[in-house]
């Protein structure tokens, strides 16, 4: 297995800009998901005003890719992750995830080249 690669910025929809006096599309004006996928886990925090507003985890991850060679278990755990966390958090769903880990790999959702350091 590589390792993860990158960070994923996915629009999940428009982006808000803030109405708390913050810069407009700043990440202190709007909500975003955290995503870190591993070879087992993947945890979701839901980020308001820069805090941890709900946090999730599945036991999903790039190792379920491998075994089966179908996404479709660490899809569906990202996916009740969000759902989760978006639960906790009053059924808020942002508009951008930010997605770090092993989901940036080739088992991953979207691989992501290496950069040289």
């Amino acid at each position: 297995m590589r390792r993860g690669t990158g960070v994923l910025v996915c629009p999940c929809s428009r982006v808000r800009a803030g109405t708390d006096g913050a810069n407009p599309g700043s990440v202190e004006a709007q909500a975003f998901l955290a995503i870190d996928c591993g070879t087992t886990n993947t945890r979701v925090w839901l980020i308001r005003e820069g805090r941890a507003a709900a946090r999730a985890e599945a036991q999903a991850g790039v190792r379920d890719t491998a075994r089966t060679g179908s996404l479709d278990t660490l899809k569906t755990g990202i996916r009740k992750a969000i759902e989760r966390a978006s639960g906790q958090a009053g059924g808020e769903r942002p508009g951008v995830a930010l997605a770090a880990g092993m989901i940036t790999s080739d088992l991953g959702l979207v691989e992501l080249p290496h950069l040289a350091a």
